[in-house]
């Protein structure tokens, strides 16, 4: 599983995805089923990042199976719930990307999971633009903004700027959206 995240992280997809298959299959041969959670949740990670978003839904499906049968906690499920929203997302059914992050959210608030809640507070106001509803979308984006500049966390905040100049632009507010 790590061999499989170390390569996705160097952008070498399909050995990522060769060693989470073999991460899996280790798994379920041994009856490791708390590392078999992990190893599907990876091998989603890595069918994201290659564009495979039915495959990375069903992976995040299982690891979310695991994760409620074996009660392995609401922080594993946050994290694996964010991701299924992604992969519905990348699928375009934006209704239930939008249930699927209101209730990481949801969890995320109940438990104080502070890096969950910004993480899905940017996917809501992403989701939001994406479905049209520029007002709400306009709060998330604002609120997410606001997190991420107090944090000083600079590595998403420009994609943040543009989303909430567009969402401007669509509210026409030009002066705004200039900002």
């Amino acid at each position: 599983g790590r061999v499989s995240d170390d390569l996705t992280r160097q952008g070498r997809l399909k050995e990522a995805l060769d060693y989470a298959r073999k991460s899996i299959e280790v798994c379920e041969k041994n009856g490791m089923r708390k590392e078999l959670m992990y190893s599907f949740f990876n091998a989603g990670n890595v069918s994201i990042a290659m564009g495979e978003n039915a495959e990375s839904l069903a992976y995040y499906d299982k690891a979310i199976a695991i994760n409620q049968s074996m009660n392995l906690g609401e922080m594993n499920l946050c994290d694996f719930m964010n991701s299924r929203g992604n992969a519905l997302k990348r699928l375009g059914r934006y209704a239930e990307a939008l249930n699927e992050y209101k209730k990481t959210q949801a969890t995320a608030q109940k438990i104080n999971y502070t890096n969950a809640a910004n993480t899905v507070t940017a996917n809501l106001g992403e989701i939001n633009l994406l479905m049209g509803n520029y007002p709400e979308a306009l709060k998330y984006q604002l609120k997410t903004i606001e997190l991420m500049e107090a944090t000083d966390d600079r590595a998403n905040l420009v994609e943040n700027y543009v989303h909430a100049s567009t969402i401007y632009e669509k509210l026409k507010d030009y002066p705004s959206a200039l900002a």
